[in-house]
């Protein structure tokens, strides 16, 4: 079976626009937390009451029902920013006592019916939920947090399809704050074929512009890096390997951008068209060019 296509649209946090329908975007914003999660995980938040002060976010685990032949679905993903508090609500009607758990490990000491994460921080990230010690098919469902630095842009993609020729397809992003932010800008053809895209765009190209207009104008190095500096580079930014042959500097490549307004302008110079998946990530750090 064919491996699911990453979300058609993914905008966190500092991510500004897309021509996408709603049905085709997902959005998480971490201090009024909003996120589409399977049924039924409720989730709720308190915004901060003072400028700059840490908020709240509110969630729930929910009863499920295992059919003891499926996993259960993928646990709820929730993006949360650095020293919020987080509370995790067990189902109130849940049969057996509780124990919370982190990545299927038993939290000592955490059995009340909420669990209170005080100032989360990016070593609180993890899968929570309560133990699976209710008679089947009951068991509880499940939430990933993410604990993230204030102000990191977090992943962007956007399926977009070209016209056989020399069709061009616009996707538009908006970057504020005051820090200069570490990017890694993919133009996905070839390697679509693994998640079940049957015309992908086999020379995929990707072009920047500002808000003026102008092409980004960079200045690259002549040393030509080995694939493993990418897959290391592609992992640290939580990207899928490329396995198509996507071209580096054409169809992947890193920028220091900051704050402003750009447009990735995506074609295919087979001129066969096809589909493409425009993403873009923040990144810390380069990987080592030796080792």
């Amino acid at each position: 079976m064919p491996m699911k296509l990453p979300p058609i649209a993914s905008v966190f946090l500092l991510v500004g626009s897309c021509s996408l329908t709603p049905a085709e975007a997902q959005t998480v914003i971490t201090t009024d937390v909003q996120v589409d999660v399977p049924s039924p995980t409720p989730i709720q938040s308190e915004p901060p009451k003072n400028a700059g002060m840490p908020g709240v976010t509110r969630l729930r685990i929910a009863r499920d029902i295992a059919n003891g032949f499926a996993p259960p679905e993928n646990p709820a993903r929730v993006w949360i920013l650095n020293r919020e508090q987080v509370r995790i609500s067990a189902p109130a009607d849940w049969p057996t006592a509780i124990q919370w758990t982190k990545n299927g490990e038993a939290i000592p000491g955490a059995t009340d019916p909420e669990l209170i994460l005080p100032s989360v921080t990016p070593l609180d990230s993890g899968t929570y939920s309560i133990a699976s010690n209710a008679p089947f098919p009951t068991i509880p469902t499940r939430i990933t947090l993410d604990v993230v630095p204030l102000g990191r842009f977090g992943n962007f993609s956007a399926r977009v399809k070209l016209a056989p020729g020399d069709d061009r397809q616009v996707v538009g992003y908006t970057i504020t704050g005051k820090e200069t932010k570490r990017m890694l800008v993919r133009a996905v053809g070839p390697t679509l074929r693994q998640f079940g895209i049957t015309q992908p765009a086999s020379l995929p190209r990707f072009r920047i512009y500002t808000a003026d207009g102008k092409e980004l104008d960079v200045v690259r190095i002549t040393l030509v890096l080995p694939q493993r500096y990418w897959d290391e580079l592609f992992r640290q930014a939580g990207a899928f390997p490329l396995t198509g042959g996507e071209r580096v500097n054409l169809a992947f490549d890193t920028f220091e951008l900051p704050p402003g307004t750009y447009t990735v302008v995506v074609n295919d110079e087979s001129r066969q068209g096809g589909e493409v998946l425009v993403e873009l990530y923040e990144f810390d750090t380069y990987p080592p060019l030796l080792g």
